[in-house]
């Protein structure tokens, strides 16, 4: 059975969060919680996101709900509501540049949320699909000190070198402790072909393809007969 959505409440009226959170279990939601202010918030949000946050804009304390927007936005990377009846020309322009996932104006009526709600989840996922996309096509790397993400596309080739891979990038070269071996087997599903029993090559970034070897940017790449052949299929499948 799938867990209920959980919202989080963000309102510095407590009258009025405690009839959003009324609302919001009465169509089925859970209450993340009911909070008033920025540090707050994001107290509770370090401990568990909750799947939407409903954003009052005023707010107790230096920091309003816009400043927490883009924390959520950013950060947390949840989608929220604005819930306000600020709705002057200034507010309305500040919170836009947050990309809200929606906006509803106090007054409100109890059957105003579902469906703003329903539709701001809907989008968030449509958002997400291609971000976790992405992600599926990359792996971490070390550097120095730091773990950075690197894309597939990023890559031109890859170079063995014993029980190690050169990963070569137009403008870096990393060495992964991996055999050439294991990274065909992670990057051929995704357009890369052995061309040579030392190389690995991004077919798409190929820019001519001669008897011996193939040109990649300004590097030639040798290629055996064998792979060759291979690759002149794979080229005119494309």
């Amino acid at each position: 059975m799938a867990e209920p959505i959980s919202i989080l409440i963000v309102e510095d009226e407590v009258l009025i969060g405690k009839h959003l959170a009324i609302c919001l279990e009465d169509e089925g939601y859970r209450v993340h919680g009911i909070v008033s202010s920025f540090e707050e918030a994001t107290t509770q949000l370090k401990k568990e996101l909750p799947s939407l946050v409903l954003l009052d804009i005023n707010l107790g304390g230096l920091l309003d709900g816009i400043d927490l927007a883009g924390e959520l936005r950013h950060q947390y990377q949840v989608p929220f509501i604005f819930i306000t009846s600020n709705t002057d020309a200034r507010t309305v322009s500040r919170a836009k540049l947050t990309e809200p996932a929606g906006f509803i104006v106090k007054p409100f009526q109890a059957n105003d949320l579902r469906p703003s709600i329903e539709i701001a989840l809907h989008r968030h996922q449509q958002q997400a699909a291609p971000i976790r996309e992405n992600e599926q096509h990359s792996f971490f790397i070390k550097e120095r000190h730091e773990m950075k993400r690197l894309y597939y596309a990023e890559i031109d080739y890859v170079e063995a070198a014993d029980n190690y891979s050169i990963i070569h990038t137009p403008e870096h070269k990393h060495i992964l402790s991996q055999t050439l071996k294991s990274m065909e087997t992670k990057l051929v599903p995704f357009g890369f072909l052995r061309v040579h029993r030392s190389f690995l090559v991004n077919v798409s970034k190929i820019n001519c393809v001669r008897p011996t070897e193939v040109i990649i940017g300004e590097k030639a790449v040798p290629i055996s007969a064998n792979s060759r052949s291979e690759l002149m299929k794979f080229i005119r499948t494309l």
